[in-house]
């Protein structure tokens, strides 16, 4: 049965995920519509990269279904759901280290690039054109983010945050509609986390739909349209910000420490 309906851009079925005899997602179901911010919360080990890794395929799912736009895609390869609009930032970077900073982002346009292996060996005047328009789009991205001026220096030497704005630029070059972010505001201080904040909200702007795993629970209050919480690799409460940070269940799960929780809900 075709799935996707009603408004969402992503809908995920029972899905499951068994790694030996560890349930690492159990009967999670989730929808997200388009234009929005759905953030993934949860302890560690809930299941929410896991999940993300289900979505994009990483992962199979030992069962459960996945729609993104009315194609069922937890069939697909990998490849195959970047090219649909599915894209994806990791909780340890997967940057190329000796690459430029440029580099890195254009390597992020191949799934849209046209050229064949032949007419990247004999570069016509078409697979020219081609390559410039990715320079251009890869130094406008850069630019976005603020690297602009570090384009040429190896990704390596970026300071870490730095290094997760560079992955969310790659993973933008490749035009996505759903654009998975997992952890960006991991290692970054306050000021970074805040900037970090603002540029999630300018991606949704330019119309992207952002599903966001995070622990920084500022900036899951403060830019998130509704929250999934995960405990044991089960759906423990779905709901928007407001809602979910007054419920027990999940300030009792979230950390085992009630005030605790309570208060970092609450900032």
């Amino acid at each position: 049965m075709k799935a996707g309906g009603g408004g969402a851009l992503l809908e995920a079925r029972g899905l499951e995920k068994s790694f030996g005899g560890l349930r690492a997602v159990n009967g999670v179901s989730l929808t997200v519509a388009p234009g929005t911010i759905k953030a993934i919360i949860g302890p560690n080990g809930a299941g929410k990269t896991t999940l993300l890794n289900l979505i994009t395929r990483l992962d199979a799912p030992s069962a459960g279904e996945i729609w993104f736009d009315g194609v069922r895609i937890d069939r697909l390869p990998p490849h195959r759901i970047v090219q649909l609009g599915v894209a994806r930032t990791f909780q340890n970077l997967r940057l190329f280290g000796d690459m430029s900073v440029l580099e890195n982002v254009m390597v992020g346009r191949h799934v849209r690039t046209r050229t064949e292996m032949a007419g990247a060996v004999l570069r016509p005047a078409a697979a020219r054109a081609e390559e410039r328009a990715i320079f251009a789009d890869a130094l406008r991205l850069l630019h976005d983010v603020g690297l602009a001026e570090q384009a040429h220096e190896a990704a390596a030497s970026l300071p870490f945050g730095k290094q997760r704005l560079l992955e969310i630029a790659r993973a933008l070059a490749s035009e996505p509609r759903l654009l998975l972010l997992d952890e960006p505001a991991a290692g970054l201080n306050v000021r970074e986390a805040a900037e970090l904040g603002e540029f999630i909200r300018r991606i949704r702007l330019a119309g992207i739909t952002i599903i966001l795993v995070e622990h920084h629970m500022e900036l899951v209050m403060e830019i998130s349209d509704e929250i999934l919480v995960l405990n044991f690799g089960e759906k423990l409460a779905e709901g928007p910000g407001e809602e979910i940070r007054t419920r027990p269940e999940v300030i009792q799960a979230y950390l085992g420490d009630e005030a605790a929780i309570a208060q970092d809900l609450r900032a």
